[in-house]
């Protein structure tokens, strides 16, 4: 993939911020999707400490996750403002960041999970470089996208 800008960040961020009031009751294709991703987990033996959860918007899956792994610290990552403050739980801290600049030091997580998200890439390549680097070792990416299959 080139270096072009695929999209404007601001642009999706003013988009998402305008939306976040009724997209809980619109996201029925993302809540799906994360429960089959959830399904996924069940199968894989792990206890994480440290989660992340990129794009997570207005928190449904990260909801989920704090019931999962309850000893669990989950950090819901999003571009929008404005879907972060519909997360009203309190034990998820919330970061307003782009997935293309990620703003952690490196082997910070042992799960990172993005439901629906990375389409809003500009770069992946260079985007599952930077998960890479803040996962700890034998951490797990899981992860949902669009695509032609």
């Amino acid at each position: 993939m080139d270096n072009k800008v695929r999209f404007h960040k601001h642009q999706i961020a003013r988009a998402f911020n305008k939306a976040a009031s009724a997209y809980n009751n619109a996201s029925f294709l993302q809540k799906e999707v994360g429960l089959r991703l959830l399904e996924r987990l069940m199968y894989m033996k792990i206890a994480p400490k440290h989660i992340l959860d990129l794009g997570g918007g207005t928190g449904q899956l990260s909801e989920q996750l704090e019931t999962i792994y309850p000893n669990a610290s989950i950090v819901n990552l999003d571009l929008a403002h404005a879907m972060l403050c519909e997360h009203k739980t309190s034990h998820t801290l919330k970061c307003c960041a782009d997935f293309d600049a990620l703003p952690f030091a490196l082997g910070q997580f042992d799960l990172i999970i993005a439901n629906c998200a990375l389409q809003w890439s500009n770069n992946l390549a260079v985007t599952t470089a930077q998960i890479k680097e803040v996962m700890k070792p034998n951490a797990i990416f899981i992860f949902s996208t669009f695509g032609p299959d």
